[in-house]
């Protein structure tokens, strides 16, 4: 008698076979995206402020406040209106909207070449919270040091 078909245990072999597969491919690119949204997060700092710095460098009233005192504070709001920046900045990782209150910060380092940095600050009635870094990373805490 010859034998036509597959067995039970071939088919359960399978079956865990591509739930493995499945799995694994889910786990993945969960993780590839994520690691995606959090790269478009640090660009889209980064790309606000280089837009503050050629505002900064396209504007006199602010050109001369920054020699003035070594550091200016240009809202998102601002930026947005004056088309420096795109009018859709969403944060993709908790998808709203970047406030237009947020605040770039640059100055110059005292690190003794005077070089102008930038920072992303959220100024409040209790402090002032690091957004961004002059690298576009997160950093908890004060970003803006001097």
């Amino acid at each position: 008698m010859s034998k036509k078909g597959f067995t039970l245990v071939e088919l359960l072999l399978v079956l865990v076979l591509v739930s493995v597969i499945s799995v694994s491919a889910v786990v993945v690119f969960n993780q590839t995206k994520d690691d995606v949204s959090v790269e478009e997060e640090i660009n889209m700092y980064l790309d606000l402020q280089r837009a503050s710095k050629i505002y900064l460098d396209l504007n006199d009233s602010w050109a001369r406040a920054f020699n003035q005192n070594d550091e200016v504070y240009i809202s998102v709001g601002e930026l947005k209106s004056k088309n420096y920046i795109n009018t859709s900045l969403k944060r993709d990782i908790n998808d709203y909207e970047l406030p237009e209150y947020y605040l770039v910060k640059v100055y110059i380092t005292d690190n003794g070449n005077g070089y102008v940095d930038t920072c992303i600050l959220n100024i409040t009635d209790t402090g002032s919270e690091c957004i961004s870094d002059s690298d576009g990373n997160i950093k908890p805490g004060s970003c803006c040091n001097k």
